[in-house]
């Protein structure tokens, strides 16, 4: 049975963003959109964005730069298990995330409701091109 079949049912959920570099696209790409891959090489902590705006500030302003492009993508996750993880916040009410322990990654890829959209595109030669879902 396919985990995110599972996860179609009414219970609520929440959408979420990720700012991703292209490496880590194309791990989520390899997992049929239904998945982030472990890519987040020294990373302690997953990061997911409560808003599209503050995911799109990180991958335009810090991955673009560094790694030639960033992307914004967009997923839901069942309400309850996200709910088990703080918000944490680094100002501005628009600037909240939740905190996942890295090793948690594959648990939280099981509460995945549906595919991981690509939703925003950042280069240093076109910023924030909007992708159609």
């Amino acid at each position: 049975m396919n985990v995110n079949t599972r996860m179609l049912s009414h219970s609520p959920r929440v959408k979420l963003f990720k700012p991703v570099t292209p490496i880590q696209l194309e791990k989520i790409l390899a997992n049929n959109c239904e998945g982030f891959g472990c890519s987040f090489e020294g990373e302690r902590y997953f990061y997911p964005k409560l808003h599209h705006n503050y995911a799109e500030q990180i991958a335009r302003n810090s991955y673009g730069s560094r790694f030639g492009a960033g992307y914004v993508v967009e997923f839901e996750v069942d309400a309850d298990y996200i709910s088990r993880f703080p918000i944490q916040s680094i100002g501005y009410d628009e600037q909240r995330e939740y905190c996942v322990d890295i090793n948690r990654l594959p648990e939280l890829n099981q509460h995945i409701c549906g595919k991981i959209e690509i939703t925003t595109c950042n280069t240093p030669q076109s910023p924030a091109i909007t992708m159609v879902s």
